[in-house]
């Protein structure tokens, strides 16, 4: 008989503490940090034992022990007040460094360390989580021990007179079914911390508005699927009623081809599209619903496959720079679609 153990322990260091002031950013305005002001969180799961929050030298620790079968998570993040004055898009770029090791011994046992950029809307609450700096996992008999500097960056869309809290945070978890799983991100030097960050205003450049990639499948009423570009007017696809909870048949009014020279890939190629006026059905916590700009997309959101009933995590969110065909797809009815199995709508939701 197997007795299940699940240890999580997470811990951010980051170097003395900036004066507890925001950082502002504007349209024509960057702001750069080196340290975080202090503001930290820890927590998360049972069974939670301990949080603390060091802000003297800006360590956060959170740890989680289960002497029992189940699942348990821990969580620690830092970050830096900022104060938005235009309403645009934003960049954040982090230079850093993380640390961390786990293990997995026995069947049904996993641990996982994944560290990211978190960007917090202190108004609205809304928190987009960026694309993975790095996933660390142990499945059944697998053992990790991984450190690397880092760099990485992150896109959101900042409102006038709103105050974001951006930061670097790391998720943990472990299972326990059958043996053991142990995830550690504490010690001399590991975990992990920003040396640099900072925050500008952002463009992606002209050209067209918000579209799925040429190459993305369109689900057909005849039960084909075709690329993007093929799509006529006049042609039937396959939509979503909401209400009803039923597949149903629209009729392509318009599809409007262009070029443009940046588009956001979720999980490796599951769908492309634009970053901005492309609108797909997410579910996130609480919230279900059409998120206009895919770029607020986070990871660890859920998109919905209204073919097989089923919701994806979203698990990477990669920019590509380029020139990219795109096509903007207008239905009859509800003027949704089907794009690559996932539910997309017409620009202008």
């Amino acid at each position: 008989m197997f007795t299940a153990v699940a240890a999580i322990v997470l811990v951010i260091i980051m170097v003395a503490p900036d004066v507890a002031a925001n950082g502002y950013i504007n349209a024509g305005t960057s702001f750069e940090f080196y340290t975080s002001d202090g503001g930290n969180g820890s927590g998360d799961g049972w069974p939670f034992q301990q949080g603390f929050n060091y802000p003297a030298n800006n360590r956060v620790e959170a740890m989680a022990i289960s002497p029992s079968a189940g699942t348990h998570e821990g969580y620690a993040n830092v970050w830096h007040d900022i104060s938005c004055g235009y309403t645009g898009d934003y960049k954040v770029e982090m230079w850093g460094h993380y640390w961390g090791s786990g293990s997995a011994a026995g069947v049904y046992t996993d641990a996982l360390v994944r560290f990211f950029i978190r960007i917090e809307d202190v108004q609205s609450g809304f928190v987009y989580n960026s694309a993975t700096i790095r996933r660390l996992e142990a499945i059944g008999f697998w053992a990790f021990n991984e450190q690397s500097d880092f760099y990485s960056t992150a896109l959101f869309t900042g409102y006038a007179g709103h105050d974001y809290r951006v930061g670097l945070s790391v998720d943990c978890w472990a299972v326990g079914i059958a043996g053991t799983a142990i995830a550690v991100a504490m010690g001399n030097g590991e975990g992990a911390y920003f040396t640099h960050c900072k925050v500008s205003p952002y463009s992606s450049g002209g050209g067209g508005g918000g579209c799925v990639l040429a190459q993305s499948n369109v689900a057909m009423a005849d039960g084909r699927t075709i690329h993007a570009s093929r799509v006529s007017a006049g042609d039937q696809v396959l939509g979503y009623n909401l209400s009803s909870g039923h597949v149903v048949t629209e009729t392509v009014v318009s599809n409007v081809q262009t070029r443009v020279r940046m588009v956001i890939e979720f999980n490796g190629g599951m769908l492309t599209t634009t970053p901005h006026n492309q609108p797909i059905y997410v579910r996130n916590g609480g919230f279900i619903g059409w998120i206009r700009d895919p770029m607020n997309i986070s990871i660890g959101s859920q998109v919905y496959l209204p073919l097989d009933d089923e919701w994806v995590e979203i698990t990477s969110a990669t920019y590509l720079v380029g020139s990219f065909r795109v096509n903007d797809i207008q239905t009859s009815g509800l003027n949704n679609y089907i794009a690559n199995g996932v539910l997309v709508d017409y620009k202008t939701q």
